[in-house]
């Protein structure tokens, strides 16, 4: 961070009084500038005005019956300073729907929990859990996390945290969760087939994490698990006459690729170290304010099935390196962005099915894979592997209303062209890429709904297919889990 700041405020330049700015200043200050430092005096006052912001809280944690299945209830409490959430969310796009249908656990009820306890203005302690019952096998699960956060008084943005994780949960086979629970309840109710691969799994996990605030991040994460299969417990759907039965849980390609198929106990160690280049920062009198950078993100994990201990089966080594969130400015042509990763194993003698290399496909009614880390036309298991090499890239190219600029009606509701590829490498191979152009910022005016791609997908020794896309602004594309703590509900 030496030779990186892009300005330096004195220790007391806020220390001043107004005789210092009255002797110093080579210009007196100009009525209207007077009264606008008084305006701005006045509100800072209002502002932070302790009845002002107690009304405002008593407002906000007002509870109404229907806050908890709209987005969630949140409670903040002032003194001691704490906040609860409750989550029934009975729209949610993600994981976090309170009500989903798979044909695993048929008709199944999730239920968000979570507990945050400030110990003051730069240490926190936050408990999450999640419950969740299926009708059909009868199975309650819960898994819960304790997580404590140190963040740096000197250095905003620097911060360390330790947690741990415990309980019992169902769980994608991909930990990515590629499939939305609630495009699954759809498609598996009126279109008679279930695209989730689910599993049960006991957990105890201890993590840590750094983020030195100038670009770099590690994580270690120490896990035990005890792996559960699970069957089909119904085969209910509107559309049954003249339908094939529902496929199992495990498909034949993961059966093919796996050697741990059964119950089995499992050990694991991760670690994974981030970097992003050219971060600057801004010395405050008291402490230091990143500024955030525009290079790509570098990536390096590697994980350890580790054999023998606590009767683990697991014995694997896997790595993988990457870059992400990249983009190339190209003045007004556009912007470029792209990601690409490369991984494999070096050991694969013990390899349970949640542990193989898969990419994040899609299958379902036309909602999109996040663009620039997924698949938008690929099935979700047929890609799974155990190979020593493997690559994955995405680019797309933003026009930014090049060329539609000049086109009549594009021009006037400024919609947006885009085009790109998404590319997979196997086996010393391309064993399938993706080829698309869209249109992008639709809508009118400050209403911007989202995208629209028209994709071919290519893979060798079968038949192009061609299919459709879209997306929703200001809502996340997909179920993924946010995995920067390696957490995958």
């Amino acid at each position: 961070f030496a030779g990186k700041a892009e300005t330096t405020y004195l220790a007391d330049a806020n220390k001043k009084d107004t005789s210092y700015f009255s002797s110093n200043r080579p210009i007196p200050l100009a009525s209207d500038e007077i009264r606008d430092y008084q305006l701005q005096d006045s509100l800072r006052l209002v502002r932070t005005n302790p009845h002002r912001l107690d009304s405002l809280r008593r407002k906000q944690n007002k509870f109404k019956i229907t806050k908890p299945f709209l987005g969630g209830y949140t409670y903040r409490s002032d003194t001691p300073y704490f906040s609860f959430y409750l989550g029934l969310n009975l729209l949610g796009v993600n994981n976090d729907n309170l009500l989903n249908y798979n044909t695993t656990e048929g008709l199944n009820i999730n239920a968000k929990l979570g507990f945050t306890y400030y110990h003051d203005s730069f240490s926190r302690t936050d408990v999450q859990t999640v419950e969740r019952y299926g009708l059909a096998n009868t199975h309650f699960n819960t898994i819960g996390s304790i997580t404590h956060t140190i963040r740096n008084r000197k250095w905003r943005g620097r911060y360390s945290l330790v947690g741990i994780d415990a309980g019992k949960y169902v769980f994608q086979y991909n930990g990515n969760n590629p499939v939305i629970p609630s495009q699954n309840t759809w498609t598996a109710l009126y279109e008679h087939y279930d695209e989730l691969r689910l599993y049960e799994r006991e957990e105890l996990s201890l993590l840590g994490k750094i983020d030195r605030g100038n670009g770099f991040t590690a994580l270690g994460r120490l896990s035990y698990q005890n792996r559960i299969p699970l069957q089909k417990s119904t085969d209910y759907s509107f559309v049954n006459d003249g339908k094939p039965p529902f496929v199992e849980n495990i498909t034949a390609d993961m059966a093919k690729q796996a050697t741990l198929l059964g119950y089995h106990h499992a050990l694991l160690f991760q670690v994974r170290l981030t970097y992003q280049p050219g971060v600057h920062y801004i010395q405050y009198p008291d402490f230091k304010r990143p500024v955030p950078s525009s290079a790509p993100t570098f990536l390096v994990c590697y994980q350890k099935g580790i054999t023998d201990i606590l009767q683990s089966s697991v014995n694997y080594d896997r790595w993988k390196a990457g870059i992400y969130d990249a983009v190339l400015e190209v003045g007004r042509l556009g912007a470029i962005g792209y990601h690409c990763s490369v991984g494999g194993f070096i050991n694969r003698e013990q390899v349970g099915i949640p542990d193989l290399q898969q990419i994040i496909g899609n299958r379902g009614w036309g909602y999109a894979t996040p663009y620039l880390t997924g698949f938008q036309m690929a099935p979700f298991y047929a890609d799974v592997n155990t190979a020593p090499f493997y690559g994955e890239a995405h680019v797309e190219y933003h026009l930014n209303g090049f060329l539609t600029n000049k086109l009549p009606l594009f021009n006037k509701l400024h919609w947006h062209l885009v085009a790109g590829t998404n590319l997979f490498y196997l086996d010393n191979d391309v064993r399938y890429y993706e080829q698309f152009i869209g249109i992008e910022n639709i809508g009118y005016k400050l209403l911007r709904l989202g995208r629209i791609d028209f994709i071919q997908s290519i893979r060798k020794n079968e038949p192009s297919l061609f299919g459709v896309r879209f997306s929703l602004t200001n809502l996340s594309q997909n179920g993924l889990t946010d995995n920067h703590l390696g957490r995958e509900w």
